[in-house]
């Protein structure tokens, strides 16, 4: 099933070089220290992933520190 734009708003339209797909998606384009576009994507959420790992952890560090000296 294609997907269809609402008629009030036919951005296919307004738009045709925003929605049409030009290349071949496979095609290995560039790389960069020996990785492809889609590569460099995951270790990008990778680190994405371990910093909000950091986060939630020192934040949950914080509280029990701080419950345990009897601050609320």
């Amino acid at each position: 099933m294609f997907v269809t734009f609402p008629d009030w708003a036919p951005l296919n339209e307004w738009a045709p070089w925003l929605f049409e797909a030009y290349g071949d998606c496979s095609k290995v384009v560039w790389q960069f220290l020996s990785l492809s576009m889609p590569q460099w994507l995951v270790v990008i959420f990778a680190g994405n992933l371990v910093a909000l790992a950091i986060v939630v952890i020192s934040q949950g560090a914080k509280v029990s520190s701080a419950r345990h000296r009897g601050f609320q």
